[in-house]
């Protein structure tokens, strides 16, 4: 969740990145924030060097610079209002207040594995507020779906070490106590192994 501090009006900030496949990326959100506080943005940048190198810790850019290298022919930026229908926001009442609820997603299609950059915007007001929640994806596959591009391999090597270590465990154990029956096994070797 993002909140203003009382020093800092944020109205421009980054969240994550995530390196999708060429036909199989998604993201999936869940936005909440004031309806007062309307009208806040996901903003989408790809790894090319006019977007993404072009505004990250570029502070001599302000936020309408940074939202303008996007392309909004390519459905970069979701305004997270009623008014754009792909953001699939609705007013929810919240006690006393009214909120925008949005939940929905997008898919990446490139000719080749891109990194994406994703953050959000306010620009020109009291800077942003609101509760979010994201889930990016590569494909349907348990081995690569909740892993960035740059990642795979990652799950497959720490489960195949984690078995290793696990054999090369229970064979010492099996050692041990076959020593110990026979008191082969020296003190200075048995306080190591119960350490």
């Amino acid at each position: 969740s993002l909140h203003p501090k009382r020093d800092r009006v944020w109205d421009w900030v980054f969240l994550t990145r995530f390196c999708f496949l060429t036909d199989f990326g998604r993201l999936d959100f869940r936005f909440r924030y004031p309806k007062s506080r309307c009208c806040q943005n996901i903003l989408l940048y790809f790894d090319d060097s006019s977007q993404w190198p072009a505004v990250y810790k570029r502070h001599e850019k302000n936020c309408y610079q940074k939202e303008a290298v996007l392309r909004p022919e390519n459905n970069q930026v979701i305004n997270l209002t009623t008014r754009y229908t792909w953001s699939g926001c609705v007013v929810e009442g919240d006690g006393n207040e009214e909120v925008l609820s949005c939940v929905g997603g997008r898919s990446f299609r490139s000719v080749r594995e891109r990194w994406w950059y994703i953050a959000l915007s306010k620009c020109g007001g009291d800077g942003l507020q609101l509760e979010y929640e994201m889930k990016l994806t590569n494909g349907q596959s348990f081995w690569t779906q909740h892993f960035s591009a740059d990642e795979f391999g990652i799950l497959e090597t720490d489960i195949t070490f984690l078995v290793i270590f696990s054999l090369v465990f229970l064979l010492s154990c099996y050692f041990a106590c076959k020593y110990c029956l026979f008191h082969l096994l020296y003190l200075s070797s048995s306080l190591f192994f119960y350490e």
